[in-house]
């Protein structure tokens, strides 16, 4: 592990040529432009004074409220000191040598430990640290002397998170020289925005169309939801948003007829439209068209999905007993009204028998058995009204 941080190599040296493979022969294919970005002067057009909170919030001066205002904005400068010692103290822990695994971050689970926080996070700790010291030493500095809040120094690491760090450097420059003290956070995002937008398609190690994605997150609030992300070119997000704009409002229009027709309901995936006798919402309909539609693969035959979800409830969870949550594969917290939605909507039930102290899993065999109708029943009137959408077992 390095016990000090490298100090800032010539500009154009090897050490500051660091990119992400392939960035050369993106940028080779650019045009020519200037080598740095111009030293635009930010400077604020009249100096920061906590004494003018009360006339700019319209607020009686001397009142309580104003003293308030005015102890909070003299604690940014102890946190953003601490906020900086911190970073010093994570970039120690960066191991850059020669040979060192998982791009520098072999210390992440002692940061996970120390700071209480997952092993990704520690691994972006680990590096918006090493950024901070090595990269944006002379910001750095004026964090430490409290000249800027934490809050902005956060968002300047992530909007360096794609530059090279020669193009950091350049930013660290620019922005060290700025009237940090006295601007405004819109203006200090406004110039940060331009100033990155500066380095054009350099700034991002891969293009529009390199980073489609289509991405899983569990909900970390553990609501029993979670979000599929998709990333793409801005255009055509944009088109996928109005087509199913589009699809939403026709099928809503078709749903108001066929309540008046006494016909079924399309897209009525929990039958709230039947039961309340009106159409779903946009969002309801747009979230059903997604899921519900058949996707389109021109013809190339997609074998059927093994996926199974195996959702583990409490007995006493089932029995309406108790509201302990029930989880997905052990691991994916539920909230006990939504396992018992998931049980009652299968035909398929396996017990299985925990050790009741620590609720490991006894190793004997799991029984299978179907519910009968009034098990189903019984556990749809513990919460008759359910908030998701759909919930499929397999």
């Amino acid at each position: 592990m390095s016990s000090t941080m490298e100090t800032r190599p010539p500009r154009g040296s090897a050490a500051s040529g660091k990119k992400a493979a392939g960035q050369s022969l993106q940028e080779a294919s650019e045009p020519a432009r200037e080598t740095e970005p111009p030293r635009t002067p930010v400077r604020a057009r009249k100096p920061l004074d906590p004494e003018g909170f009360a006339a700019h919030a319209w607020c009686e001066p001397g009142s309580l409220e104003v003293h308030a205002a005015q102890e909070l904005f003299a604690t940014h400068h102890e946190e953003a000191r601490g906020y900086a010692e911190r970073l010093r103290k994570l970039a120690t822990l960066w191991d850059d040598t020669d040979g060192a695994d998982d791009d520098g971050d072999t210390y992440a689970i002692l940061v996970a430990d120390a700071r209480r926080v997952t092993l990704d996070q520690a691994r972006s700790l680990l590096r918006d640290a090493c950024t901070a010291v090595t990269s944006l030493p002379r910001t750095l500095a004026r964090l430490e002397a409290g000249h800027l809040p934490v809050a902005w120094f956060e968002q300047l690491l992530r909007r360096v998170r794609r530059l090279t760090s020669d193009q950091c450097w350049q930013v660290d420059e620019r922005v060290a020289d700025w009237d940090l003290e006295n601007i405004s956070c819109d203006r200090f995002s406004r110039e940060l925005g331009k100033l990155i937008a500066w380095f054009g398609t350099t700034a991002v190690r891969s293009t529009p169309a390199e980073q489609r994605d289509v991405a899983l997150e569990v909900n970390p609030e553990h609501d029993g939801t979670a979000r599929l992300g998709i990333t793409g070119p801005v255009h055509e997000i944009i088109a996928l948003s109005h087509r199913l704009d589009a699809a939403a409002r026709a099928v809503q229009n078709d749903q108001r007829h066929a309540l008046e027709e006494g016909r079924p309901v399309p897209f009525d995936i929990d039958g709230d439209a039947a039961r309340d006798g009106h159409h779903l919402t946009l969002a309801a309909l747009r979230y059903a068209i997604l899921t519900r539609t058949m996707l389109d693969t021109g013809g190339i035959e997609v074998p059927g999905s093994r996926l199974r979800l195996n959702v583990v409830v409490p007995a006493m969870t089932l029995l309406g007993e108790s509201e302990a949550p029930g989880t997905i594969d052990g691991t994916i917290p539920l909230p006990a009204s939504m396992a018992r939605h998931l049980a009652a909507g299968e035909s398929t039930w396996y017990r299985i028998l925990t050790e009741p102290a620590k609720g490991a899993f006894l190793p004997l065999h799991p029984t299978r058995y179907s519910p009968t109708p009034s098990m189903q029943e019984h556990l749809r009137l513990l919460d008759p009204v359910c908030g998701l959408f759909a919930v499929h077992g397999e």
